[in-house]
Order: C-alpha cells, then sequence, then structure tokens
C-alpha cells in the first residue's frame, strides 16, 4: 500500500481474480500491527468480508449512501459482478463540483 500510495487494497477470490470478497485498509494493517498479528499473516485474516458494492453505471450520490449507510471510506465499484475499481470518500471530495448536483440527482 505504500509503494502505491493507496489507503486500501482488494481481496480477491483466488479461484477468480475478478471477484472481490474483501478489503484491507489502513485501519486494519494498523490494527494488526497494535495487536500483535504476525507479519506473515494472510490478507485475508485481516481484511473486512465485503459487504458494501456499486455498480460502475451508479451516480455519486449512490456511492455516497452507501459509505454513510455501512460506515465506511470506501466503496468497492462493480461491473458485471466483477471488480472494476475503488471508490473513497477522499476521491469524491475532490472531484463532485457541488453538493447542488446529489440534490438534483434524487429530485428527480
Amino acid at each position: 500500500m505504500v509503494k502505491k500510495g493507496v489507503g486500501s487494497v482488494i481481496v480477491v477470490d483466488p479461484a477468480n481474480p475478478t471477484k472481490p470478497v474483501g478489503i484491507v485498509g489502513e485501519r486494519d494493517v494498523l490494527r494488526a500491527y497494535v495487536l500483535g498479528v504476525d507479519p506473515n499473516t494472510t490478507a485475508s485474516q485481516v481484511m473486512n468480508k465485503l459487504i458494501a458494492t456499486v455498480d460502475a453505471e451508479a451516480h455519486v450520490a449512490e456511492a455516497l449512501m452507501v459509505m454513510k449507510e455501512n460506515n465506511i471510506r470506501r466503496v468497492v465499484v462493480v461491473k458485471g459482478g466483477e471488480l472494476y475499481g475503488v471508490v473513497a470518500l477522499r476521491d469524491i471530495l475532490f472531484n463532485v463540483p457541488t453538493l447542488r448536483d446529489i440534490v438534483e440527482y434524487f429530485s428527480r
């Protein structure tokens, strides 16, 4: 994560590397370190099981709602059930022009 400059990594099913099964974030790594977890522990042992996804065609407002409902800062993006990417709250905050756009979307 440090080498790539990212705050999380997606854990995929080894039998199907396009199927996301969990996420390991900075907090998970820190928690494992503080608890003295063996550095050779696998990502699947410290990951949060994947509970929140949005479709690649979803509006940014939907991603925000998923984050709010699940009290998370990152949500996995899927397309056709396969891993497509990750969107973080920070990505949205720096790229969404205004909150007005979100309100207008849900007012339709």
